[in-house]
């Protein structure tokens, strides 16, 4: 009957230590996914950050926009355009709406700016830049400019929360 007894509590505590390493086997499986997950986002961020200031210089200096620029901010996203469902790892970190918030407004915001880059190109085959219809397709260009600043503040915010809460960069 002793055996019995015995041989049933080392049953139970074989199972829960086993449960207990499986538990925390998943756990940094989890930290590692989210800290490889961290790092991708933040290269595409450091990436857009670098995309945002070149746009806006080519702007400045040429008053042209482009597409070859337009089209690498589109790219700079691929980590989270490749792994969308794995945005929920960034739930417990707070930010899974901050990352979702600040990618849905960039591909408005570059679709928006790819249109007037077309418009401008356009305009400028037909030597109509300083039309009225020229200037009004500048001015709409200027502000979304404007947006692109707040959109590269945004991404370097969202790059700094990132960072701090990465517990491999930060160990």
């Amino acid at each position: 009957m002793e055996g019995s007894i015995v041989a049933i509590i080392g049953g139970v505590l074989t199972a829960g230590a086993g449960l207990l390493i499986d538990s925390r086997r998943e756990r940094i499986r989890i930290s590692q996914s989210r800290s490889l997950l961290i790092d991708g986002v933040c290269c595409d961020l450091n990436q857009a950050i670098y995309l945002y200031g070149r746009l806006l210089r080519e702007w400045q200096e040429t008053g042209r926009l482009l597409p070859a620029t337009i089209k690498e901010l589109e790219l700079s996203s691929s980590t989270y355009h490749s792994n969308p469902e794995w945005l929920g790892l960034f739930d417990e970190l707070g930010c899974s709406n901050d990352i979702y918030q600040y990618h849905a407004s960039t591909v408005q915001l570059l679709s928006q700016i790819a249109r007037k880059s077309a418009e401008l190109s356009a305009l400028d085959h037909a030597d109509k830049l300083n039309s009225e219809d020229g200037k009004a397709v500048r001015s709409d260009v200027d502000v979304l400019m404007s947006a692109l600043i707040q959109s590269r503040s945004h991404a370097t915010g969202l790059l700094k929360k990132l960072e701090q809460q990465n517990p491999v960069k930060a160990a």
